[in-house]
């Protein structure tokens, strides 16, 4: 996934859209607003498993509070430890979310130029 993005933001930044036909332009504009879509997607994904994440740290911490043993604390910090994993890859994907949609603002920018 990662690697996807990578390339369509290279590809993004590498793109003249001065010489583009219609039909070429068209299509980048296309792709672009799929790329933006499976990403919408794939975060929400991530979100919904992120807060699933995050409600089982919140239990794991309200059991280790209340019986204080090595196993709930253990349990905790592993589901602290995969909340705050899954909440990065969510900031690293809105971060590339943005940046997709600079470049689908450009490409409008320069239909209504046109």
């Amino acid at each position: 996934m990662e690697k996807r993005l990578r390339n369509a933001i290279r590809h993004m930044e590498k793109l003249d859209l001065d010489v583009l036909s219609e039909e070429e332009f068209e299509l980048e504009k296309e792709n672009l607003l799929i790329r933006i879509d499976f990403l919408h997607e794939d975060m929400l994904h991530n979100l919904i498993g992120t807060s699933a994440l995050l409600i089982c740290t919140a239990i794991a911490v309200v059991t280790c509070i209340a019986h204080f043993e090595i196993i709930y604390i253990v349990l905790m910090c592993l589901s602290a430890a995969l909340t705050i994993g899954a909440a990065k890859t969510y900031i690293e994907r809105r971060k590339a979310l943005r940046q997709l949609y600079t470049y689908f603002d450009k490409l409008i920018e320069r239909q209504i130029l046109q």
